[in-house]
């Protein structure tokens, strides 16, 4: 174990979680909630003993340009749509944290 672990540090019973964390945006209740409820998890997984490992939720806007590629494209651009903005998020470093 020791030939492992090395210089670092060993956590009890080798238990890690590795999640991104999600930020409060200002004004926004739905941010807060989500807030609220991942630090309600993080509460029971630090009594069941297990050790959390986080990293920065990093946020991302996809834009969908509404032409041929989509299916009843000129249905959607009739009513006025032109482009669809979604809002995603991705965890940024999660993978070589567990590396």
């Amino acid at each position: 174990m020791e030939y492992l672990v090395g210089d670092r540090e060993l956590v009890p019973n080798g238990k890690r979680y590795y999640v991104g964390t999600v930020r409060e945006k200002v004004g926004d209740e739905e941010s807060r909630e989500a807030m609220a409820r991942q630090l309600r998890l993080f509460s029971k997984l630090k009594e069941a003993g297990w050790h959390i490992k986080t990293s920065k939720l990093r946020e991302r806007i996809e834009k969908i340009v509404i032409d041929e590629r989509v299916s009843d494209y000129q249905k959607i651009l009739d009513v006025g749509i032109h482009e669809i903005v979604r809002r995603t998020f991705r965890e940024k470093g999660i993978d070589e944290r567990i590396g």
